[in-house]
């Protein structure tokens, strides 16, 4: 469901084991139940008649056409941006940083020629260098390939939502390419602001993997 690709390398994902220590709860003592809290049916008919309580439930009506007429989402594909810009590795750093600063992007996919992966790079990792490159002229890093290149954490178009939310949590990442199952070419990109999105402007959000 999800892979590292390591400079164009595709190498399997292990998830961590997390070990969590679970709270021991006192047993609760038997309680005496309060007849005073008990409502009698009548007592609601008297409510409905005084206006305390509506005759329908509109909020659950509402909520009810919406689940009809909204479209589930549940996969990376229903939410991940498409048409990804994207840099090659030979390019400067100057162009990666040209794209962050008119798309205002944070992260920008390295693809290779056949559009497979090769890597992230993102917006810190230029600014660092070029402080680097001010620091040491002699040792000046200039071309994307020869950044520190991290591996990268990918999904397939097909992977729950929910599990990618998972994944970013534990794994501290801000994105996640998706590849094609087929050829690992990208296909798209998921980041903290596509989830963000879709959980404020979609009522109805199925996480479910």
């Amino acid at each position: 469901m999800f892979i590292w690709v390591n400079q164009g390398i595709v190498e399997p994902y292990v998830p961590r084991v997390s070990h969590r220590n679970v709270p021991k709860v006192n047993p609760l003592a038997p309680s005496i139940p309060d007849k005073s809290l008990e409502v009698h049916p009548n007592d609601f008919q008297e409510l409905k008649e005084h206006g305390f309580l509506p005759h329908k439930n509109y909020s659950y009506q509402e909520e009810e056409s919406h689940k009809k007429s909204s479209k589930k989402i549940y996969y990376a594909l229903d939410i991940m941006s498409k048409n990804v810009i994207t840099i090659s590795p030979d390019d400067s750093i100057d162009i990666a940083k040209k794209i962050f600063n008119e798309k205002k992007f944070r992260h920008l996919p390295i693809t290779n020629p056949d559009k497979t992966l090769f890597g992230i790079v993102s917006e810190r990792d230029i600014l660092k260098q070029k402080l680097i490159n001010l620091e040491n002229p002699s040792s000046k890093v200039t071309i994307i390939k020869n950044l520190p290149i991290r591996k990268t954490l990918t999904a397939f178009p097909r992977t729950p939502i929910r599990d990618i939310a998972k994944i970013m949590f534990d794994e501290r990442v801000g994105c996640i390419p998706i590849l094609s199952k087929e050829d690992y070419t990208i296909q798209g990109i998921v980041t903290r602001s596509d989830i963000l999105k879709a959980i404020i402007n979609m009522s109805i959000l199925e996480l479910y993997g």
